[in-house]
């Protein structure tokens, strides 16, 4: 209710949330559709994986889990490594259940999560969406170009299982030079759906080319 998101703005982060409040992640993901449609209140704290690029959206993810969080206005511009506390509430999302974020407030600085390298084959379906991943292929081909209004470096990667596309969004250089290279790539992932929320494939969505090694 109302009330309730202006009492915990009151005592933000300085108290104990209430009880009913969703404090992690996993809690947020675990819900159904029809329970993230509820708009149920959370106060979450996590690091920022990295921001998307589409209006002031952003990947968080805490050691429980990985989400993706929207803002309709930012109160605070974040960046990959973060350490951010959260009040919003649930939504049931495009995909799977998100978070919308009616405050955004940075506590610190911390490390990036520990991920291992994922075959291609084992993401289908969408069981990683929205968790910070790591990939390994070939590039394909790479330009810079504008998504959502934001540049960002898109790479084609090929792997034994198919191919992906990479969206970095801080880089540097000329990139046809990375064309041919072999890499391991990490970032937050992000899932391309259709209208029955139903996995078709997946996008990386990339801090910097600190996250790729060739």
């Amino acid at each position: 209710s109302a009330a309730l998101i202006l009492a915990i703005n009151v005592v933000l982060f300085a108290q104990k949330p209430p009880p009913g409040i969703l404090t992690t992640v996993h809690q947020v993901r675990s819900l159904s559709e029809v329970q993230a449609s509820l708009h149920r209140t959370l106060l979450i704290r996590g690091v920022v994986t990295t921001v998307s690029g589409w209006r002031n959206s952003f990947f968080v993810q805490d050691s429980t889990a990985g989400i993706a969080v929207d803002r309709d206005e930012p109160n605070e511009d974040v960046k990959s490594g973060d350490l951010v506390e959260i009040l919003g509430v649930t939504k049931p999302g495009l995909f799977a259940p998100s978070i919308q974020a009616s405050r955004v407030r940075i506590v610190g600085i911390a490390h990036l999560p520990v991920s291992r390298v994922f075959p291609l084959g084992e993401l289908v379906g969408g069981a990683q969406d929205s968790q910070w991943i790591g990939l390994r292929g070939v590039i394909r081909s790479a330009y810079v170009g504008r998504f959502w209004g934001h540049t960002a470096l898109a790479l084609t990667i090929a792997t034994g299982d198919g191919q992906f596309t990479a969206h970095v969004l801080q880089f540097d250089g000329n990139p046809a030079l990375l064309v041919d290279a072999t890499v391991k790539i990490w970032g937050a992932c992000g899932t391309i759906f259709n209208d029955r929320r139903q996995f078709v494939g997946l996008r990386l969505f990339v801090p910097s080319m600190k996250q790729v090694t060739i």
